[in-house]
């Protein structure tokens, strides 16, 4: 047996025989018997919740592709060619090897410590965010 997907076409075949052919002899199989033959294709609608994924899928690929020819003439000016281009991928590999075992304690203080140090940390983006709009507004 083999199943309909969704918006996949299948082919079903029926061998079709007399009703008085009751007795399906050798002799009968090697003439052609006639076949009904479907083509089928399951269509409609997606769940509510699928849909929503699908469009969201499709939102982001599409930002994502508009975003890529928006950087189409930017990437004219990459050189072609990095000197020691072999080599690049060397030093990330250790940078990415400590984020990744580092990260679940990172996240493991900042869930325990993060009530306790909020205070703090608001206190040091509203000085940041001072320093940085004066800056800018001095700046430009």
């Amino acid at each position: 047996k083999t199943a309909v997907g969704i918006h996949q076409t299948q082919w079903l075949i029926l061998n079709l025989y007399r009703a008085e052919d009751t007795n399906r002899s050798s002799s009968s199989e090697d003439t052609s018997q006639p076949t009904l033959r479907l083509q089928m294709r399951m269509e409609g609608p997606f769940r509510p919740e699928v849909a929503a994924l699908v469009s969201l899928g499709q939102a982001w690929f599409g930002t994502v592709d508009k975003l890529e020819a928006g950087c189409q003439p930017l990437m004219h000016l990459v050189p072609k060619s990095i000197p020691f281009q072999n080599l690049v991928l060397v030093p990330t590999v250790p940078i990415a090897t400590l984020i990744v075992a580092v990260s679940p304690i990172f996240i493991g203080l900042l869930i325990v410590g993060l009530p306790f140090f909020l205070p703090v940390l608001v206190v040091l983006g509203s000085i940041g965010a001072t320093v940085g709009g004066i800056g800018a507004f001095l700046y430009f």
